[in-house]
């Protein structure tokens, strides 16, 4: 039994002596008993050095109480505490030089009563390659740190880029949610950028008669039928309720595996620019129109004067019960309304710049009234002015503004064929549609407003076009409004109207207080409103 205890014994000698690590065993005092080769070398003494020795001659002076509590602790209570817990410490070699070490402290039985064996690693290589990669760590956070303010600076730099451009520039989420949207299209739709992003672009910010249309458009790119699309053109509509004509460029967006995350369009606000070559046409247009019309008036003119002649003579010669003097007359006013409207027509398309002289607008106004009163009276229609007579001078043609007023009165008179109310006002204003457009305080808003039979929604925008009329035939010819908004512009003003069916109507007339007629009078309106200049 001894021999086989002794060949055991050996065995485990020879075993601690190859292990990789440092060994050594500890009698319960905390004295070295065994040693191993591999210690020796770590720590440069020879076995005679160490043998019966504290083994806190192998750690530095200041981690010698920290080492014997944690042995006290495996020597008083050996079953209760865990084996192979490390010890992060440093050893001390004998030259005093310390290198870091993780010691393992456990407890074994033998023949001689309880020792402690503890196993010692030289844990240089991996404190080196722990150093190494916290140091490449702070050098990987610290690249993260200056790639993310690179970023944060490109993104910035972007948006700059973004801000300054004159075109809108909205992107659009697979969800048709805004993402993105630059300076330019926020000032276009007249939203804050926080009151657009996350909104659905199409419920939100297109007219309902178009949506399916555009969403087709965005379906094409999101689906990837399409990379780019040039969808001609479409409007949007403002904070305000207005609609803005935008030309688009649309395009699909990839991330780094090609898959569509988003669209991004740049759009031109062409509404201004639709305007202008809607008003050039019609230039032409009237331009034509005025050649042919005086044209007309003088082959129109010549026997219109023959026929109104004899039908005259003929009339003095009749005996004044004669049945056919009615058609003689009836014959007489036909030629008189047809004269009329020739004559429109040439004040129309004639383009006689106004001859501006100072104006006091209260006594004209009440001339103009003179002038149908009889129409008042015979009508039942009340008239209340609200003109002050130290209202500023205006400078103006007094012939065309009585010609304006004229047709303003005539108008709201035969839209009250049961009789009502014509209410005049007039006075300085601040004329501004909204916040872009700014026409300043210097103009004299003269407003004629009736009670009479009111005109539908679909038909107000088209009130100033020339031969546009919604009255009975033979009750108008279409040209009064046109005549007037002409003249307003030509004064440097402009016209606008509201109504409602079986409410009435308002008519406004705006003209300028400056006598500079060289600026242009304003912003773009529909109707009959300013022009961009």
């Amino acid at each position: 039994m001894a021999d086989e205890q002794s060949g055991w014994k050996a065995y485990a000698l020879k075993f601690l002596e190859a292990a990789p690590d440092g060994v050594v065993i500890l009698d319960r005092e905390g004295r070295i008993a065994f040693i191993n080769t591999q210690l020796l070398t770590l720590f440069g003494y020879v076995r005679e050095e160490l043998i019966g020795q504290p083994v806190e001659l192998l750690i530095p002076e200041r981690f010698r109480g920290r080492h014997l509590v944690h042995r006290a602790d495996y020597a008083d209570q050996p079953r209760v505490r865990p084996m192979g817990v490390c010890l992060e410490l440093s050893g001390l070699r004998k030259d005093g030089s310390e290198f870091p070490v993780e010691i393992s402290l456990s407890p074994v039985d033998t023949e001689d009563g309880m020792l402690i064996m503890s196993v010692i690693r030289d844990v240089t290589d991996s404190k080196r390659k722990e150093t190494e990669i916290r140091w490449l760590n702070r050098e990987l956070e610290q690249r993260v740190v200056e790639q993310t303010a690179e970023l944060a600076a490109e993104k910035r730099l972007f948006l700059d880029y973004l801000d300054v451009a004159g075109v809108l520039i909205v992107a659009l989420n697979v969800d048709q949610t805004v993402v993105l949207i630059n300076k330019r299209g926020c000032e276009v739709l007249g939203w804050r950028e926080e009151e657009i992003i996350g909104k659905n672009w199409f419920e939100t910010f297109l007219p309902g008669r178009i949506r399916d249309e555009v969403k087709g458009v965005f379906d094409q790119l999101i689906s990837g039928y399409a990379e780019f699309v040039e969808y001609d053109r479409n409007p949007i509509l403002t904070k305000h309720g207005d609609e803005r004509m935008i030309a688009w460029h649309n395009a699909a967006v990839r991330d780094e595996q090609g898959r569509i995350r988003a669209t991004i369009s740049s759009g031109e606000d062409i509404t201004e620019k639709l305007l202008l070559e809607e008003q050039i046409r019609q230039s032409e247009k009237l331009a034509v129109v005025g050649q042919l019309t005086a044209g007309l008036a003088h082959e129109i003119g010549t026997p219109l004067n023959v026929i109104s002649g004899r039908a005259e003579h003929m009339l003095r010669k009749m005996a004044a019960d004669d049945p056919l003097r009615v058609n003689l007359q009836s014959i007489l006013g036909q030629i008189e309304r047809i004269t009329k409207i020739v004559n429109q027509l040439l004040n129309f398309t004639r383009s006689r710049p106004p001859v501006l002289r100072p104006v006091p607008f209260a006594p004209l106004i009440r001339e103009v009234l003179s002038l149908v009163d009889h129409q008042f009276r015979d009508g039942r229609i009340a008239v209340e002015l609200d003109c002050s007579d130290d209202l500023p001078v205006i400078v103006a043609d007094p012939d065309q503004l009585q010609q304006v007023l004229l047709n303003l009165v005539v108008n709201a008179v035969q839209a009250m064929p049961e009789g009502g109310r014509l209410t005049i006002r007039a006075g300085r204003t601040v004329a501004r549609r909204d916040r872009e457009d700014q026409l300043g305080d210097h103009y004299l808003k003269i407003e004629i407003t009736d009670t009479g039979i009111g005109i539908a929604e679909e038909h107000l925008p088209k009130v100033f076009d020339p031969f546009f009329t919604t009255k009975d035939v033979g009750k108008g010819t279409g040209l009064g409004l046109a005549v007037s908004n002409s003249i307003a512009h030509k004064h440097g003003g402009f016209m606008l109207v509201k109504s409602r069916v079986g409410e009435g109507a308002t008519f406004s007339a705006y003209l300028p207080l400056s006598p500079d007629w060289s600026k242009p009078s304003g912003a773009g309106m529909t109707a009959g409103g300013p022009r961009r200049g």
